[in-house]
């Protein structure tokens, strides 16, 4: 099943980018992800930093790419929208604390580099036009369609959560020992019919939410502005 906890996580940033200071969350924490990103991201770290002594570890693409035996979203040799996906384009390059104790603390900012969506460094800050290009398929494009998704929601975090930027937001992860053994699992409830799972947005819908999701922005910051200086580049 498709994976798009890097959607989930994307348009919620986007919405606390708009807030005022007072009302912004401070962080993000594993009850931000999902089931499935959560359990790539627990067995990579177990397997690799368990015994470890405690201190703080940098972790790179190259690192999940050979653990998973995955290759980089980014060229398209492994898939954006699987739970290793989420965790790579959620986290991507992050450092793993080694508690006293032996669990972990994932440490992270949730921001965007200035790059493209092919890992091209870009020389300037993306702008409102980057993204609306992307979205237009009438515009020349040298990827497909996942890739112009990507693109487009990669430069409207370039935009509204560039990194070193004030909407870059803490991740801060905890992470057992150990796997929790099966008896002290918490029970699951007991249902008289089958479990409907919610469901997940399909390309188009997300393609939709990103273009909404920059119009909306663009309208706050419109209506939030007070100066000659509060406005985004607009391409």
């Amino acid at each position: 099943m498709a994976n798009f906890q890097q959607a989930s996580t994307f348009l919620r940033s986007l919405g606390r980018a708009a807030l005022p200071d007072a009302m912004r969350s401070e962080k993000y924490t594993e009850d931000d992800f999902n089931e499935g990103m959560m359990r790539v991201l627990t067995d990579f770290v177990q397997a690799n930093y368990a015994g470890k002594k405690p201190g703080t570890y940098g972790v790179d693409y190259p690192a999940l790419n050979r653990y998973f035996k995955e290759g980089n979203v980014v060229t398209g040799k492994g898939s954006k929208f699987s739970d290793v996906g989420a965790l790579k384009t959620v986290l991507g390059q992050f450092d793993v604390k080694v508690n006293e104790d032996g669990s972990f603390t994932i440490l992270d900012d949730y921001n965007f580099n200035q790059q493209d969506e092919f890992g091209n460094p870009m020389a300037r800050q993306a702008t409102m036009g980057d993204v609306f290009s992307r979205l237009n398929p009438m515009q020349d494009y040298r990827g497909g369609f996942t890739d112009r998704l990507y693109g487009a929601a990669r430069m409207l975090g370039g935009v509204v959560l560039p990194e070193g930027g004030s909407n870059s937001i803490p991740i801060e992860i905890s992470i057992p020992s150990q796997a929790m053994p099966v008896s002290t699992q918490p029970a699951t409830a007991s249902v008289t019919g089958p479990l409907s799972r919610p469901s997940q947005p399909s390309f188009g819908d997300l393609t939709a939410m990103i273009a909404e999701a920059a119009e909306q922005w663009l309208q706050r910051k419109k209506e939030a502005s007070v100066g000659p200086n509060m406005g985004l580049p607009l391409g």
